[in-house]
């Protein structure tokens, strides 16, 4: 072997037996042969650890032992271990020294975070950006603790420290807010943090030092959807900041208000900021019905395929009249009820309210932003907890002091909307009552359990029986429809009963308009298509899917009215006859998109597994 190499393998062998020492000793250390230090991180001042909360383990841990003059410590070897979150040091002797930790939970770099490698505690450890003009995604810790190294009476070397807590160095701000009407909260459609001209600290030295600064730019922050932020300490004694409120009125459109605080952000604190909104609504005694506060409410959908048979079949809990779908009152507990009898939505609907204790004019008592379909909901009213004001259809203002008790027989409601659908409904005067029943069925079995030419009506088929009716009774209304009979007579000859007198077109309108109720049910398969007669009527499955477009179907649906209308014979024009078969029954699929529910797709009911089968 060449002499020269020789001697530089003998020089760097060393250094490669050294190297491959180390990266063993990082892969498999010995945790009995060192010191071991135990890391957690302290709540908040003033906390518990129970509420403080951090975002989850440390993501990144460096650290460095070095002497009580702040120098490294040679010649040692030192680990984190991140299954137990202790650090390993191996090779410390008997002395006095000082441990050094900067640990991460969350990823740095969202924060533009540098973290700088240290060889003595005054160096720089931590920096931020000055133009980083946002909270912080991650939490930063910090120790520096003092311990000694001593011999045990085995001989082996053992630290007067062994639990090291850590610090944020980070502060938290946290917003808590109050309101003075519950309605106002839910109309809030944005509540932002401004901090202008703030300037936080952007490096952290390891010997716990702060200095430079942001450039006092801070990016607006929604309140909304999060209410705490962290951020590096405040550069001087205090910053000023504002939370600005934006709101919508039932009647105006939204407005800002804002409200100013103080801050003082420190490490490991958090600041928290309770801020009480009051605006010029809080003493407005309308039930704002947000979609938020419609959310909130105690709420449900009546009529949903798994409501209970006891309830859809009890006319107590489930019956309605066709001219009045939404219906108002007071609860036994002296809350707003709403619910609605429609298989679409009302949009912006105004509830007034007259209370002739306090005055004579409509008040504009409760306003919704939408009125769901088949919805159902209870809302707190506000003079049931405080004095309120309510405003006239006029304009005038009235006060109403808060109410020991409050009840149905102490008000009655008008309702209006400027929504086209809810038009259409305004325009029913027919007022046909709506109740239901099994006529012996059971809906819970397969097929319905039939009994003679029934089985059970499901909420399925209530909610198509809704639609059928709310659409009947609207056409009556429409001038075009008498008209169409009319023209029949015209061309045709007379309608005419079971016994072949001749019925005229007012009369037959004023048979359809004073049927006074319907107990609905459903027609077993197989037998008659439908029943109808004495406030009874049920139809085929088949034909509920089916009324919007088949003129065949729809006949047979006209033909049980003819029934109800008091032609209980099949002789007359009104079952097996032009009126069911020619004129009505064409006239509502012909129409059908000038109805209230104009499409099968609102409820797609022949898609419905709870549709019997067949």
């Amino acid at each position: 072997m060449n002499l020269q190499r020789y001697f530089l393998f003998l020089l760097l062998m060393p250094f490669l037996f050294s190297c491959d020492e180390q990266d063993n000793w990082e892969n498999r250390p010995d945790t009995t042969r060192g010191i071991l230090f135990h890391l957690s991180e302290e709540p908040y001042d003033g906390e518990t650890p129970q509420t403080t909360r951090s975002t989850g383990e440390f993501s990144r841990v460096e650290h460095l032992i070095v002497t009580d003059e702040g120098d490294p410590v040679l010649n040692i070897k030192s680990i984190y271990l991140a299954e137990s979150r202790k650090i390993l040091a191996e090779g410390l002797q008997t002395g006095s020294y000082k441990l050094l930790v900067l640990g991460i939970i969350g990823d740095e770099s969202k924060d533009q975070a540098t973290v700088h490698t240290i060889s003595s505690i005054h160096d720089t450890w931590l920096s931020f950006p000055e133009n980083l003009q946002r909270p912080l995604e991650a939490e930063y810790f910090y120790a520096q603790i003092p311990f000694t190294v001593s011999l045990n009476s085995q001989g082996k070397e053992e630290s007067s420290l062994s639990e090291v807590s850590l610090k944020r160095i980070i502060g938290k701000v946290s917003f808590d807010f109050s309101y003075n009407n519950d309605y106002v909260r839910t109309a809030v459609t944005g509540l932002t943090l401004h901090l202008p001209n703030t300037r936080f600290y952007t490096t952290f030295s390891a010997n716990q030092e702060y200095s430079g600064q942001s450039d006092g730019t801070v990016q607006i922050q929604s309140l909304q959807g999060k209410q705490e932020f962290l951020f590096m300490p405040i550069v001087g004694d205090e910053s000023t900041g504002s939370i600005e409120m934006v709101k919508r009125h039932h009647s105006d459109p939204e407005s800002m208000q804002q409200y100013a605080f103080r801050l003082h952000i420190q490490p490991n604190r958090n600041e928290a900021v309770s801020t009480t909104l009051a605006c010029d609504d809080d003493h407005d005694g309308i039930v704002f019905a947000t979609d938020l506060a419609y959310e909130e409410s105690p709420h449900y959908s009546i009529l949903s395929d798994t409501e209970s048979k006891e309830v859809y079949y009890d006319a107590s809990q489930r019956s309605f009249y066709i001219n009045q779908p939404l219906q108002v009152s007071i609860d036994e507990e002296a809350r707003l009820h709403t619910r609605f009898y429609s298989v679409r939505p009302v949009k912006g609907m105004t509830i007034y309210a007259r209370i002739s204790q306090y005055s004579s004019e409509w008040l504009k008592f409760a306003y919704f932003d939408e009125i769901p379909v088949l919805g159902d909901a209870l809302f707190p009213l506000p003079f049931m907890t405080r004095d309120v004001v309510y405003y006239t259809e006029s304009g005038k203002r009235v006060k109403i002091p808060r109410q020991e008790t409050f009840s149905n027989s102490q008000i009655e409601f008008k309702l209006a909307s400027d929504d086209p659908y809810w038009k259409m409904l305004e325009k029913i005067k027919i007022n046909w009552y709506l109740s239901f029943a099994s006529f012996g069925g059971d809906p819970d079995a397969a097929d319905g359990k039939p009994s003679g030419n029934w089985r059970a009506v499901r909420p399925v088929h209530i909610r198509e029986y809704i639609a059928f009716f709310t659409n009947a009774a609207y056409m009556w209304e429409l001038p075009d429809c008498e008209q169409t009979m009319h023209d029949y007579v015209a061309a045709n000859g007379d309608f005419h009963d079971d016994q072949g007198q001749p019925v005229s077109v007012s009369t037959v309108m004023e048979q359809f308009r004073n049927m006074k109720s319907f107990k609905i049910g459903l027609i077993k398969p197989g037998g008659v298509a439908g029943l109808g007669g004495s406030g009874v009527y049920g139809l085929a499955q088949y034909i509920l899917t089916h009324h919007y477009s088949n003129t065949y179907y729809c006949s047979l649906a006209f033909h049980e009215l003819g029934h109800c209308m008091g032609y209980l014979g099949h002789s007359s024009s009104f079952t097996y006859g032009p009126w069911a078969e020619k004129v009505m029954n064409n006239y509502y699929v012909n129409n059908i998109h000038r109805f209230p529910v104009d499409s099968w797709e609102y409820l797609r009911s022949r898609e419905n597994p709870y549709l019997y089968n067949p």
